[in-house]
């Protein structure tokens, strides 16, 4: 995390919600400059309470994905919790990959836009296997078109 302490000095002077902005600001730095490449998709997905058990889960339209994270649009309208852990299980045939039939990924979401009901996250505790079938999903989409 960056600091500035020549900066906090400054505006320790200053009023208080100047220096709440600024120390939201600074703690908020950490996120990291060289983001990993985006790929844009339209492929449906499932989120879920629970890896294996159906219930708890609601569709979802892929909207963006690279190993780092990805975006997402609920189909209806559901409320995801930044902070909160899912899992994030994407049907591989329907993307022209036959073995395995499906994926599940833990995720945490980060963000969540509740006029469009959307959501952004994060993969967690990926294996270079999870890492190299992800790659292979955008693969995938770059190859049937549905990568911008």
């Amino acid at each position: 995390m960056l600091s500035y302490p020549i900066l906090a000095d400054i505006l320790s002077n200053t009023n208080t919600s100047v220096t709440s902005f600024f120390l939201f600001c600074e703690v908020h730095m950490d996120i990291p400059l060289n983001r990993a490449q985006r790929f844009t998709s339209h492929a449906l997905v499932e989120v879920r309470k629970f890896r294996d058990f159906p219930f708890f889960c609601h569709s979802a339209v892929l909207l963006d994905i690279s190993v780092a994270g990805f975006k997402l649009e609920y189909t209806g309208e559901h409320k995801a919790v930044p902070g909160k852990i899912y899992w994030l299980n994407i049907p591989l045939e329907p993307l022209g990959i036959k073995a395995p039939n499906r994926v599940s990924f833990r995720i945490q979401c980060r963000w969540f836009d509740s006029k469009r009901y959307r959501m952004g996250g994060v993969f967690l505790g990926l294996s270079r296997t999870d890492q190299l079938l992800i790659e292979q999903v955008i693969d995938s989409l770059k190859s049937r078109g549905l990568v911008t």
